[in-house]
């Protein structure tokens, strides 16, 4: 293969491969819907993201609906133009996940709302796998809350 169309794949796809990692992960996000389904039914039931996710991260951040960007930032420790694309300073549609490793972000679900709501989480603080377990319930309305499970 001439080394210049070697140059030009390669190129193709480091640029695919930048543009995947800023796009929202919608098989996570799906995973996420089906686990949080599954689980509204039974009280007693955890949803443990480390056992529904299929990727390694050492924190995940939760950010609700107006987060700026700058917040995102202070959190991660780190700036991820990925924030910006994801809107999520201007929208109440959705929570943004993101899950990272080291000084990277590894995974992000654009996690709407009406599938489940996280909102009511503290946020600014990541937390680790072991932590990251949380209660479904239904509020007086109907609607699916998330919030953290307990801590014993």
């Amino acid at each position: 293969m001439p080394e210049r169309t070697i140059w030009a794949l390669t190129f193709a796809l480091t640029l695919l491969s930048c543009s995947w990692l800023d796009r929202s992960d919608e098989r996570l996000t799906r995973e996420l819907a089906n686990a949080i389904e599954s689980r509204r039914a039974d009280p007693n039931a955890e949803l443990v993201l480390d056992q529904v996710t299929n990727f390694n991260s050492e924190r995940v951040f939760l950010f609700p609906p107006y987060t700026p960007t700058s917040a995102i930032t202070e959190a991660l420790g780190f700036p991820w133009e990925g924030a910006d694309r994801t809107g999520i300073a201007t929208r109440d549609d959705i929570v943004l996940l993101v899950f990272v490793t080291g000084r990277r972000v590894v995974r992000f679900s654009e996690f709407p709302r009406s599938l489940g709501d996280f909102s009511e989480i503290e946020f600014g603080r990541g937390l680790s796998p072991a932590d990251a377990k949380f209660r479904v319930e239904l509020n007086g309305t109907g609607r699916t809350v998330i919030r953290l499970a307990s801590t014993k």
